[in-house]
């Protein structure tokens, strides 16, 4: 799983280009994902993207929707250990995701690359109302009939939210399963018995909230004053600043407790993971490097 080399690549556009062929007709086309944003990390993998698309699209509007980051450091972090990671949630963590939370850099990088008829807007993700109507929130800022929503069948969500005992516990155990929060069965299965363990919600911590302060993030490193007129934009601005909270420690008895409701929801996890702290990057470098290996 994963594009990791150029034939990867090749046979990724292969493959869009034969369904493009196969599907794509007159009128606006939509299409949505996050992994581009958060995928495309250079200048030129943008314009071969965007050049690509061009085969096909007389027109590109590119918009994306932006989280204040103090609103989406924990939730991206949570997401993170999900599919396998076993950082901690500290500085070291925060700089290595600064280009997740610098939307200015972002958008920096993605208005040097449009080609002719290609257009970049960068719009606010209110919590209150993207996720009341999240569909009909993209429709109206693609200028398209919301009415069609109505036509859509709904998609059962796979993103479940784990509290923030789950999220600790997960990291440790992490090691003993492959990666992959959305590719993996085991996983999968795995994180579905942690979300019915109900613990505290999983927020921003102190240390990370001031590292936003200290870097100028807490608004991507975006200027109201660009903004100004934008009713929506105000708004975003004007959120009160996310509230931080430390994360309770795990106990023994706490981590036990986890080990046992894995195993009875049929997940059983490696007990020997409690003791291994330090070592767990480490596991983790060895065990990618090795599926690596395995897919040459």
């Amino acid at each position: 799983m994963g594009i990791e080399t150029e034939d990867n690549r090749q046979d990724l556009r292969k493959h869009l280009g034969e369904q493009f062929a196969a599907y794509i007709t007159d009128g606006t086309w939509l299409m949505t994902s996050e992994h581009i944003g958060t995928r495309l990390r250079t200048g030129e993998e943008i314009r071969v993207m965007l050049e690509f698309l061009r085969e096909y699209f007389d027109q590109i509007d590119v918009v994306a929707v932006v989280r204040r980051p103090d609103d989406l450091a924990a939730s991206a972090y949570a997401e993170s250990i999900k599919a396998g990671r076993t950082w901690k949630f500290d500085v070291s963590y925060a700089n290595k995701a600064r280009r997740s939370y610098s939307h200015a850099m972002f958008a920096a990088i993605w208005t040097s690359q449009l080609p002719s008829n290609t257009t970049f807007t960068l719009r606010p993700y209110l919590p209150q109302r993207a996720n009341n109507d999240l569909i009909d929130f993209v429709l109206k800022l693609a200028g398209v009939n919301p009415h069609l929503r109505n036509s859509f069948a709904p998609v059962e969500s796979l993103n479940e939210s784990i509290s923030v005992e789950a999220v600790q516990f997960l990291r440790l155990v992490n090691p003993s399963f492959p990666s992959g929060a959305l590719t993996n069965r085991l996983r999968r299965k795995l994180i579905s018995a942690l979300t019915e363990y109900k613990g505290n919600k999983v927020t921003l911590t102190p240390e990370i909230g001031q590292f936003l302060v200290d870097n100028d993030l807490v608004f991507g490193g975006l200027n109201p004053r660009d903004f100004m007129g934008d009713a929506l934009w105000n708004e975003w601005f004007a959120l009160p600043r996310v509230a931080t909270k430390p994360w309770p420690e795990l106990d023994d008895s706490l981590l036990n407790q986890l080990h046992d409701y894995c195993k009875a929801y049929g997940v059983p996890t490696d007990r020997s993971r409690i003791n291994v702290f330090e070592g767990i990057d480490a596991v983790n470098k060895v065990r990618n490097k090795v599926v690596r290996l395995i897919r040459w």
